[in-house]
């Protein structure tokens, strides 16, 4: 890592090392540190754009300020949104150690247009909402995406305030394409600056006190305010002298501050100043990163704040091959090597192996989106641009990450949201149609229909229960059951506490009349593969039917098993139940029709049983007596206490297990809180092995030739991988992103070309 020196011109008659308002705010720090550290989330995509009904792999980096893995398990939350601040898609996954992998698959309904792919762990809920991951992702069908944005002028000033009679530098960003200027309340121009490609630029030029400035796009009348002039106020400013950065503090009058250089939630040095002429001090070293100077006094309010970027030499990957040139489905055999300082360092990376003709939007190396994750969300950090540093330097003065020194100085609160490993619910139980909450000591039932997890808890403080629930997967819906002194509550309502996160809005786009090749090739790839799959008789179109695991299983089988259709078919229900099935009683009363199992000594039915009909599981009798028994393919009773008892409430009163010939009968869902949101189960990216023998004549077109998020490197900082190109010719593009130990973000990326070879 490059020394980073950094001297500071104070204009101080001499420096105080007054070490107890230092050490104090340094302690404060330190301590605000420990009880509110913040996290990094990133996911990274195998592609950037997509279609409908496609699917996107990822990786997920969930981090610590110093890059490390979050300890432990923890759940992410991801939602797509689109530009109405709408999820159009929302799941839970698990990272372990700061590490995992997983997959958003779009709807084949889903319009064209770009969407934010945002994700957040509960813990990051404590902190602004511009801490959440933000991605946007194109979504084409036909034609290219174009975002239409307002027109902007955004300010900003070098060290957080305008202050009167000394330079200032104004940072400035515009979407519109002209000259930005500064002028006074007469109009009077005092600087200009043409904006680069990125839409940034700065002007320096002294402000007169109590006097109003603004900017405006040339030969624009429509104004943006900069910041009041302030006659009396605290100055930060960086500089450049030869290969070294400075930084010059203008003070009003003598008083004793504190400078504070903090850097991935560390404190990297601190000093207390008085301010009356100039001195110079060097600093540490400084990581790789955005560190924040703060500018504070003896009470610890902040003064100034200034954003600075050190760069570092970082960790060196190669990108190895026999050969740069490859034909269709050929073996291609990758070795990436890790080292740092010209050592072999040990690593993990995500690799993916696109087709680069389909792809024009450049890529950010994963330190750039680790360490300014705001920006590479709206601009093009191009490295590769030799004012790059330049850019940033603006746009880290234009988008501040300011530190929260009143909490820091003076802490009031705790975080609310804790890091989170399970899928947790809490609420309140009512009487049904009434605001009402059941008693204390009520018991509750909880059945997760696909999952098959019985929990049995009771409702406390009013009617609050709470649960906290193993994995599970996919979306799943609640069943409950409740009883009071040995008495069923029916229908209970659970209203559940619901906190819901306010999701930023995609940008509003539209279809250009310019092709997507991306679209395009999607397309011709979806026709040939439906072409062949229709007129191939390969074994391999057939798909393998699955059938979920059901409730009979878990319980090891019923006591009692109808075949309905071997019987005369009665009309009704309650006429089946009356004359065919044993065990099964039915009768009506002024008010409802009952229905009862026999149950095996020594346990009393009270109630009807609980209905399982084509595996969902239901109290409801007038649901079930109104099925056609010419619909029903075999009914099944569980009398026996020895399996109802482990049932606990469910088991109470007997169960009936219902099959129908369409095997999707089911009352409507008129309750959305008995949905909840399971995990989404990680899929692995599969790809073709022409090692073996398979039909030449299949087609294989992809956009992503290969994708795995978790490669490893040995102790000697290499790995090799190996994949089979696809029938795509053409410049295909090898990128890695990944993290070495320690915590260091490397990325890497190198170009193969496919090709047919020329008959002779």
């Amino acid at each position: 890592m490059r020394k980073a020196l950094i001297i500071l011109l104070i204009s101080t008659s001499w420096i105080s090392w007054s070490q107890p308002t230092t050490t104090t705010l340094a302690q404060k720090f330190n301590a605000y540190q420990a009880v509110w550290p913040k996290t990094t989330l990133h996911l990274l995509f195998n592609q950037e754009k997509f279609a409908p009904g496609d699917t996107a792999w990822f990786k997920a980096y969930f981090l610590t300020e110093d890059l490390l893995g979050v300890t432990g398990k923890q759940l992410i939350e991801v939602n797509l949104v689109d530009s109405s601040g709408e999820s159009r898609l929302h799941f839970l996954f698990a990272v372990t150690n700061g590490l995992g992998f997983n997959q958003l698959i779009f709807p084949e309904t889903l319009p064209a247009g770009i969407y934010l792919v945002t994700a957040h762990s509960s813990w990051m809920r404590n902190f602004a909402s511009d801490r959440i991951y933000k991605k946007r992702i194109e979504i084409v069908q036909n034609n290219t995406l174009l975002a239409e944005e307002s027109p902007a002028l955004l300010v900003g000033v070098e060290g957080g305030h305008l202050i009167s009679n000394i330079e200032n530098r104004i940072s400035l960003y515009t979407n519109q394409s002209s000259t930005l200027q500064i002028i006074n309340e007469a109009g009077a121009e005092l600087g200009r600056a043409t904006p680069n490609k990125q839409g940034v630029c700065s002007i320096r030029f002294t402000p007169r006190p109590n006097t109003p400035y603004f900017v405006r796009n040339v030969g624009d009348t429509n104004t943006t305010a900069l910041p009041a002039t302030e006659a009396v106020g605290y100055s930060l400013r960086l500089f450049t002298d030869g290969d070294k950065t400075k930084i010059r503090i203008s003070a009003p009058a003598p008083e004793e501050v504190t400078l504070m250089i903090t850097a991935r939630g560390k404190v990297y040095h601190s000093a207390t100043v008085t301010a009356s002429n100039e001195v110079l001090l060097s600093l540490p070293d400084l990581p790789e990163g955005v560190a924040h100077i703060s500018l504070l006094n003896a009470a610890g309010d902040l003064l100034a704040s200034r954003d600075l970027y050190t760069s570092g030499a970082g960790v060196q990957p190669k990108i190895d091959l026999d050969k740069n040139q490859f034909q269709p489905r050929e073996k291609v055999r990758v070795e990436v090597s890790l080292t740092d300082n010209g050592q072999p360092v040990e690593g993990e990376f995500a690799i993916s192996i696109l087709n680069a003709g389909l792809f024009s939007n450049p890529q950010h190396t994963l330190a750039d989106e680790l360490f300014f994750p705001g920006l590479t969300e709206r601009f093009n950090l191009d490295r590769s641009d030799s004012s790059w540093l330049t850019t940033l330097d603006n746009l880290l003065i234009l988008f501040p990450a300011t530190l929260p020194w009143p909490e820091i100085k003076d802490p009031n609160k705790k975080p609310r949201y804790p890091f989170t490993a399970v899928i947790e619910k809490t609420g309140r139980a009512y009487y049904p149609g009434t605001l009402n909450p059941v008693p204390d000591n009520t018991q509750i039932m909880f059945y997760l229909q696909k999952n098959l997890i019985m929990q049995q808890t009771f409702a406390m403080d009013s009617g609050r229960v709470g649960l906290v629930l193993p994995d599970i997967y996919s979306l799943d819906e609640f069943f409950y059951v409740a009883q009071i002194n040995g008495k069923q509550i029916q229908n209970l309502k659970i209203v559940w506490a619901e906190d819901p996160m306010v999701l930023p809005q995609a940008p509003v786009s539209r279809e250009t009349k310019e092709e997507d090749s991306y679209a395009a090739f999607i397309t011709r790839t979806r026709l040939i593969n439906k072409s062949f799959t229709e007129f191939s008789t390969d074994a391999s179109r057939v798909t393998p039917e699955f059938e979920d695991s059901n409730f009979e299983e878990e319980i090891m089988g019923a006591n009692i098993t109808v075949q309905v259709q071997d019987y005369t078919l009665f009309p009704t229900m309650a006429e089946l139940v009356k004359e065919v099935i044993p065990s099964m009683y039915h009768r009506k009363t002024k008010k409802r029709e009952i229905v009862r199992v026999g149950l095996l000594p020594p346990m009393i039915e009270t109630n009807d049983p609980v209905y399982i009909i084509d595996g969902i599981a239901t109290s409801n009798t007038a649901f079930f007596l109104s099925l056609k028994p010419a619909n029903v393919v075999t009914i099944k009773i569980l009398s026996d206490p020895r399996k109802l008892v482990p049932l606990g409430l469910m088991g109470k009163n007997g169960l009936v297990i219902v099959r129908t010939k369409a095997g999707n009968a089911r009352e409507p869902l008129d309750d959305k809180a008995k949905i909840i949101t399971g995990l989404n189960r990680p899929l692995l990216f599969t790809t073709n092995d022409y090692s073996t023998a398979r039909d030449p004549h299949r087609p294989d077109f992809r956009s992503t030739l290969y994708w795995n998020p978790l490669v490893k490197t040995g102790a000697n900082g290499k790995v090799t991988i190996e994949f089979y190109t696809s029938d795509d010719i053409g410049t295909m593009h090898i990128r890695i992103n990944g993290l070495a130990t320690g915590g260091k973000p490397f990325s890497a990326g190198q170009e193969i070309l496919i090709s047919v070879p020329e008959k002779e």
